[in-house]
């Protein structure tokens, strides 16, 4: 489902990815900055499992203590709902990975999303780009 742009060096390590909604210059463009400790199996399988839960309005539920306290809709407000809507209408979707130690994966996932926010302001789906 995504045009893959860059592939990190290792599957396993640690990586930051941008996930790109449209291209730069059109109106539906958007963009995501996220991290994964465990390697590229996040983004590239987890957020499809999710786009596809939102589509058939299977969400999962929130516990506390042993019992369910809600449904957890708004953690896909900011990037599953318009991954669906931009599958649906064939928008291309493009992902970028890149491998980043442990250590750095925090500060380098804050600074990547400061800097795509300086970049693209209001197009950026990430919570601290609103």
């Amino acid at each position: 489902m995504y045009t893959i742009v860059n592939y990190p060096e290792s599957n396993k390590l640690p990586v930051i990815y941008k996930i790109e909604i449209g291209s730069l210059d059109s109106d539906e463009y958007l963009v995501y900055i996220g991290k994964a400790k465990a390697g590229v199996k996040r983004p590239l399988k987890k957020y499809w499992s999710c786009v596809k839960a939102f589509e058939t309005n299977k969400f999962r539920k929130t516990y506390k203590e042993g019992k369910v306290v809600g449904t957890r809709q708004a953690w896909r407000d900011n990037i599953h709902i318009p991954m669906s809507k931009a599958k649906a209408l064939g928008i291309p979707i493009t992902l970028t990975m890149f491998n980043v130690s442990l250590e750095e994966l925090d500060a380098q996932e804050l600074k990547s999303i400061n800097e795509i926010v300086k970049l693209h302001g209001d197009k950026v789906m990430n919570i601290q780009g609103k």
